[in-house]
């Protein structure tokens, strides 16, 4: 267990680093950090979450959304 925490804390940090770089919203380094950390908080909320979901229901989406947007493609032009 300890693995996955030190994975997830290196993501967070990863992530945050990389706001304080390109700082992607035009105010101060803080809330761009603390942006960060709340994004990166949602993707490892998510990847909690995913990792309860049956792998046939995340092939069955993901096979979904390849067919939707090869569709929406074919339609645009």
């Amino acid at each position: 267990m300890p693995w996955f925490v030190l994975a997830r804390v290196l993501i967070v940090a990863a992530v945050a680093y990389s706001a304080a770089l390109l700082q992607p919203l035009p105010v101060g380094l803080v809330a761009n950090i603390a942006f960060a950390i709340v994004i990166s908080a949602l993707v490892v909320a998510f990847e909690m979450r995913l990792r309860d979901t049956p792998p046939t229901r995340v092939l069955g989406a993901l096979l979904g959304c390849a067919i939707g947007l090869t569709i929406a493609r074919a339609v645009e032009g």
